[in-house]
């Protein structure tokens, strides 16, 4: 299955409003809901910046792309940790997210 930096996009907000913005104190849950509407451009915008590494139409193959991530998120230690708002990012985070693009378009991961 192929995906565009959109529908990648899509996904990783679907993550944020459904898994992200339910975990956290009070004050974390809307700290995180105001960076997210304040920031959505610059997200989108890094994001979009994935295209550079994209095929000649623009797109990724789901499969090879959610493997590469993984493969990156495992030199780091297999985790991210989002400082601002004390949240650790891994791999079951990253399988959500392609688990919503395998919802929306149609593959299961």
């Amino acid at each position: 299955m192929q995906i565009t930096t959109e529908q990648f996009t899509q996904a990783v907000e679907k993550w944020i409003d459904n898994d992200l913005a339910n975990k956290g104190s009070v004050w974390q849950k809307g700290l995180l809901v105001f960076l997210v509407n304040q920031g959505r451009p610059k997200l989108e915008q890094l994001l979009n910046s994935m295209q550079i590494v994209a095929d000649s139409q623009g797109k990724f193959d789901v499969d090879n792309l959610h493997k590469n991530m993984k493969l990156a998120l495992n030199k780091m230690g297999d985790r991210a940790t989002i400082p601002l708002i004390n949240y650790t990012f891994d791999e079951v985070d990253l399988d959500k997210i392609f688990g919503y693009l395998g919802e929306s378009y149609g593959q299961s991961n």
